[in-house]
């Protein structure tokens, strides 16, 4: 990576279409720092998996490189089931399929729960595991609630 290439932006999609509702561009050493020695992005403010109407978002990440390159896929997909109105269950992989062994490889399979109290009030739980090029997996849970209050917005995690 050519160091000072980097653009990152924070990217609202719409959860049904996919379509783009919103790029916010990020600002290096501001917003988000590199860190080259792990090969992490360390964002300033915690990145929320979706806004306040369920739209997912995500960190789009832009930089040059030297030389070549080894190619390798990077999917992943989404899930989404409303068995009643006031609930959300979903899963979400995603899949960089270099090399075995590389540092590139590597999986994450989540699933989650966002159960909404009132119009102002959710709860989410969620539930990940990812795995390394070299096959060490490990596992993290996450819970929070938000909450709309009619002087501005709490949240928690």
């Amino acid at each position: 990576m050519i160091g000072g290439s980097d653009r990152a932006w924070r990217v609202t999609r719409d959860r049904d279409t996919g379509e783009i509702l919103q790029e916010v561009p990020l600002e290096r050493l501001t917003d988000y720092v590199l860190d080259y020695f792990t090969d992490s992005l360390i964002l300033d403010v915690p990145l929320k998996q979706a806004d306040e109407d369920g739209h997912p978002v995500s960190v789009r990440l832009v930089f040059e490189t030297e030389g070549t390159a080894e190619r390798y896929w990077l999917y992943g997909g989404d899930v989404i089931w409303t068995p009643a109105e006031d609930l959300e269950i979903g899963a979400r992989i995603q899949h960089a399929d270099a090399a075995r062994g590389t540092p590139q490889r590597e999986r994450l399979q989540a699933v989650y729960m966002r159960r909404r109290i009132d119009d102002g009030t959710s709860v989410e739980l969620e539930v990940a595991r990812m795995q390394d090029g070299a096959g060490r997996a490990g596992a993290a849970g996450r819970c929070g609630s938000r909450a709309n209050a009619p002087h501005g917005r709490a949240s928690s995690n």
